[in-house]
């Protein structure tokens, strides 16, 4: 049988926790689910604006965007702190 430390602390007059690897920036993220849904993986963009001002992001060609169903052709426009989930180009054949 292996025994294992006890947990380390920070300071001897706080409560005993367990310290947080990560940088402690929040709680963590759960994971993502393992394995394919529905067949082949598919490749997934997600634009983000973290700017404080609109952005214009060129498309190589048009593309609809899953989350508001709009479809745009050569290029979109995200405003400040928008997000944009484009669809992935069809496959030929």
């Amino acid at each position: 049988m292996v025994r294992l430390p006890p947990p380390r602390t920070r300071r001897a007059g706080r409560a005993a926790r367990p310290r947080r690897r990560g940088g402690g920036a929040g709680p963590r993220a759960a994971r993502p689910p393992r394995g394919r849904r529905g067949g082949a993986a598919r490749p997934y963009l997600f634009l983000l604006n973290h700017g404080r001002t609109p952005a214009v992001v060129p498309l190589p060609s048009a593309r609809t965007d899953l989350l508001t169903g709009r479809a745009h052709h050569t290029s979109v426009r995200l405003d400040r702190f928008a997000v944009m989930v484009p669809a992935p180009p069809e496959s030929p054949g």
